[in-house]
Protein backbone atom coordinates (compact mmCIF):
# COMPACT_ATOMS: atom_id res chain seq x y z
CA UNK A 1 0.00 0.00 0.00
CA UNK A 2 1.21 3.39 -1.13
CA UNK A 3 2.00 5.71 1.29
CA UNK A 4 -0.18 8.46 -0.72
CA UNK A 5 -1.47 8.43 -3.82
CA UNK A 6 -3.08 10.55 -6.92
CA UNK A 7 -5.83 9.02 -9.02
CA UNK A 8 -6.80 11.80 -11.38
CA UNK A 9 -5.90 14.80 -9.73
CA UNK A 10 -6.83 18.11 -11.56
CA UNK A 11 -5.97 21.28 -10.36
CA UNK A 12 -7.53 24.46 -12.22
CA UNK A 13 -6.79 28.27 -11.23
CA UNK A 14 -9.67 30.16 -13.25
CA UNK A 15 -9.53 28.78 -17.27
CA UNK A 16 -5.53 27.51 -16.26
CA UNK A 17 -5.11 23.70 -16.00
CA UNK A 18 -2.11 23.84 -13.41
CA UNK A 19 -2.15 19.71 -13.08
CA UNK A 20 -4.22 17.75 -15.45
CA UNK A 21 -5.44 14.23 -14.65
CA UNK A 22 -1.97 13.38 -12.30
CA UNK A 23 -1.87 9.55 -11.40
CA UNK A 24 1.26 9.28 -8.80
CA UNK A 25 1.78 6.99 -5.81
CA UNK A 26 4.32 7.34 -3.18
CA UNK A 27 5.69 4.45 -1.54
CA UNK A 28 7.02 4.24 1.73
CA UNK A 29 11.00 4.69 1.50
CA UNK A 30 11.33 5.60 -1.84
CA UNK A 31 13.28 8.43 -3.71
CA UNK A 32 10.98 10.00 -6.16
CA UNK A 33 12.63 13.28 -8.69
CA UNK A 34 10.07 14.84 -10.15
CA UNK A 35 11.72 16.85 -13.02
CA UNK A 36 10.41 19.56 -14.85
CA UNK A 37 10.67 23.22 -16.43
CA UNK A 38 9.60 26.61 -13.86
CA UNK A 39 5.93 26.72 -14.35
CA UNK A 40 5.47 23.04 -14.71
CA UNK A 41 3.55 22.57 -11.69
CA UNK A 42 5.38 21.06 -9.34
CA UNK A 43 5.27 23.34 -6.73
CA UNK A 44 1.59 22.68 -6.59
CA UNK A 45 2.45 19.01 -6.80
CA UNK A 46 3.66 19.07 -3.88
CA UNK A 47 1.58 21.11 -2.38
CA UNK A 48 -1.32 18.86 -3.29
CA UNK A 49 0.73 16.11 -1.43
CA UNK A 50 1.73 17.90 1.47
CA UNK A 51 -2.15 18.92 1.50
CA UNK A 52 -1.91 22.58 1.27
CA UNK A 53 -4.05 22.38 -1.78
CA UNK A 54 -7.14 20.81 -2.39
CA UNK A 55 -7.48 19.29 -5.90
CA UNK A 56 -10.37 20.75 -8.14
CA UNK A 57 -10.93 17.14 -9.25
CA UNK A 58 -9.96 13.33 -8.56
CA UNK A 59 -8.44 11.99 -5.27
CA UNK A 60 -5.94 11.59 -2.98
CA UNK A 61 -5.46 8.66 -1.15
CA UNK A 62 -3.27 7.72 2.44
CA UNK A 63 -2.47 4.99 3.65
CA UNK A 64 -4.92 3.34 1.16
CA UNK A 65 -7.72 5.85 2.53
CA UNK A 66 -9.29 8.72 0.44
CA UNK A 67 -8.10 12.77 1.78
CA UNK A 68 -11.46 14.32 3.03
CA UNK A 69 -9.05 17.27 3.44
CA UNK A 70 -10.94 17.79 6.73
CA UNK A 71 -8.56 20.29 9.52
CA UNK A 72 -7.85 17.65 11.73
CA UNK A 73 -7.14 15.14 9.28
CA UNK A 74 -4.83 17.90 7.48
CA UNK A 75 -3.00 18.38 10.89
CA UNK A 76 -2.73 14.57 11.38
CA UNK A 77 -0.96 14.45 7.62
CA UNK A 78 1.34 17.20 8.20
CA UNK A 79 3.23 15.76 11.29
CA UNK A 80 3.89 12.79 9.44
CA UNK A 81 5.49 15.22 6.45
CA UNK A 82 8.79 17.55 6.46
CA UNK A 83 8.76 20.48 3.34
CA UNK A 84 11.66 22.43 2.55
CA UNK A 85 11.73 25.05 0.20
CA UNK A 86 13.98 26.75 -2.48
CA UNK A 87 13.68 30.42 -0.65
CA UNK A 88 13.79 28.92 2.93
CA UNK A 89 10.76 30.26 4.33
CA UNK A 90 12.35 31.00 8.12
CA UNK A 91 11.21 33.23 10.61
CA UNK A 92 13.19 36.40 10.13
CA UNK A 93 12.31 37.81 14.05
CA UNK A 94 13.59 34.18 15.71
CA UNK A 95 16.76 33.07 15.86
CA UNK A 96 17.65 29.56 14.28
CA UNK A 97 16.80 27.35 17.18
CA UNK A 98 13.58 28.44 17.94
CA UNK A 99 12.94 28.24 13.88
CA UNK A 100 13.35 24.63 14.25
CA UNK A 101 11.68 24.52 17.53
CA UNK A 102 8.42 26.18 16.16
CA UNK A 103 7.43 23.49 14.22
CA UNK A 104 7.39 21.80 17.55
CA UNK A 105 5.52 24.69 19.57
CA UNK A 106 2.49 24.37 16.56
CA UNK A 107 2.17 20.45 17.56
CA UNK A 108 1.37 21.75 21.12
CA UNK A 109 5.21 19.85 22.49
CA UNK A 110 6.55 21.94 25.50
CA UNK A 111 9.52 24.54 25.13
CA UNK A 112 11.66 22.92 26.91
CA UNK A 113 11.27 19.14 24.80
CA UNK A 114 10.68 21.29 21.95
CA UNK A 115 14.28 23.36 22.04
CA UNK A 116 16.27 19.93 22.91
CA UNK A 117 14.37 18.16 19.86
CA UNK A 118 15.47 21.23 17.89
CA UNK A 119 19.03 21.31 19.15
CA UNK A 120 19.49 17.60 18.29
CA UNK A 121 18.12 18.36 14.89
CA UNK A 122 20.47 21.00 14.32
CA UNK A 123 23.46 18.84 15.19
CA UNK A 124 22.27 16.74 12.75
CA UNK A 125 23.03 18.82 9.76
CA UNK A 126 26.10 20.48 11.58
CA UNK A 127 24.37 23.91 12.41
CA UNK A 128 23.95 23.44 16.11
CA UNK A 129 26.78 26.25 16.58
CA UNK A 130 24.61 28.67 14.65
CA UNK A 131 21.64 28.04 16.83
CA UNK A 132 21.96 31.69 18.41
CA UNK A 133 22.09 33.35 15.14
CA UNK A 134 19.27 35.12 13.29
CA UNK A 135 18.50 33.95 9.85
CA UNK A 136 20.02 37.31 7.96
CA UNK A 137 23.41 36.95 8.96
CA UNK A 138 23.47 33.10 7.86
CA UNK A 139 24.63 32.23 4.12
CA UNK A 140 21.85 30.71 1.65
CA UNK A 141 23.37 27.09 2.47
CA UNK A 142 23.00 27.83 5.85
CA UNK A 143 19.83 28.71 5.62
CA UNK A 144 18.69 25.78 4.25
CA UNK A 145 20.46 23.27 6.51
CA UNK A 146 18.05 25.17 9.27
CA UNK A 147 15.18 24.40 7.19
CA UNK A 148 16.32 20.65 6.42
CA UNK A 149 16.24 20.58 10.09
CA UNK A 150 12.50 22.07 10.60
CA UNK A 151 11.40 19.97 8.24
CA UNK A 152 13.03 17.03 10.25
CA UNK A 153 12.48 17.78 13.86
CA UNK A 154 9.07 15.36 14.02
CA UNK A 155 10.48 12.98 12.39
CA UNK A 156 9.21 12.97 9.20
CA UNK A 157 7.54 9.77 7.24
CA UNK A 158 8.05 11.98 4.35
CA UNK A 159 10.08 14.67 2.84
CA UNK A 160 9.10 17.13 0.24
CA UNK A 161 11.64 19.54 -1.42
CA UNK A 162 10.52 21.86 -3.57
CA UNK A 163 13.64 22.89 -5.74
CA UNK A 164 15.69 22.59 -2.11
CA UNK A 165 19.03 23.93 -4.22
CA UNK A 166 17.72 26.38 -6.57
CA UNK A 167 19.35 29.79 -4.84
CA UNK A 168 22.26 27.51 -3.93
CA UNK A 169 25.69 28.22 -5.35
CA UNK A 170 27.59 24.57 -6.29
CA UNK A 171 29.12 23.77 -3.04
CA UNK A 172 25.94 24.85 -1.32
CA UNK A 173 23.84 22.80 -3.27
CA UNK A 174 25.93 20.00 -3.20
CA UNK A 175 25.65 20.05 0.83
CA UNK A 176 22.23 19.92 0.86
CA UNK A 177 21.78 17.31 -1.44
CA UNK A 178 24.22 14.87 0.53
CA UNK A 179 21.89 15.93 3.45
CA UNK A 180 18.61 14.80 1.64
CA UNK A 181 20.72 11.53 0.19
CA UNK A 182 21.24 10.74 4.36
CA UNK A 183 17.81 10.98 5.25
CA UNK A 184 16.76 9.12 2.53
CA UNK A 185 19.48 5.99 3.61
CA UNK A 186 18.07 6.25 7.25
CA UNK A 187 14.56 5.36 6.20
CA UNK A 188 12.64 9.06 5.10
CA UNK A 189 10.86 8.65 1.79
CA UNK A 190 11.89 11.88 -0.67
CA UNK A 191 9.84 13.73 -3.42
CA UNK A 192 12.34 16.34 -4.91
CA UNK A 193 11.42 18.12 -7.32
CA UNK A 194 13.53 20.17 -9.48
CA UNK A 195 13.97 22.01 -13.15
CA UNK A 196 18.02 20.65 -12.65
CA UNK A 197 18.02 17.74 -15.32
CA UNK A 198 21.56 17.14 -14.74
CA UNK A 199 20.41 15.40 -11.20
CA UNK A 200 18.99 12.94 -13.03
CA UNK A 201 22.08 11.27 -13.88
CA UNK A 202 23.14 11.15 -10.29
CA UNK A 203 20.71 9.10 -8.75
CA UNK A 204 19.45 5.53 -9.69
CA UNK A 205 16.07 6.24 -8.22
CA UNK A 206 12.44 6.83 -9.48
CA UNK A 207 11.95 9.42 -11.78
CA UNK A 208 8.73 11.11 -13.40
CA UNK A 209 8.50 14.38 -15.94
CA UNK A 210 6.29 17.02 -15.14
CA UNK A 211 5.13 19.07 -18.30
CA UNK A 212 2.14 21.37 -19.14
CA UNK A 213 0.70 19.89 -15.78
CA UNK A 214 1.23 16.36 -17.21
CA UNK A 215 3.41 13.50 -15.71
CA UNK A 216 4.91 10.76 -16.87
CA UNK A 217 7.16 8.27 -15.68
CA UNK A 218 10.76 9.15 -16.62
Amino acid sequence: MSLISLEDVWVEKGKIKVLSGIWLEVERGEFLLVLGPTGAGKSTLLRVLHMDERPTRGRVLVDGKVAKFGGREVALWRRRVGMIFQDFKLLPDRDVLENVAFALYVTGMGRRDARRRALEALASVNMAHRRHDMPYVLSGGEQQKVAIARALVHGPELLLADEPTGNLDREAAEDVLQLIERVHREGTAVVLATHMWELAGRWPFRKVLLEGGRVREG
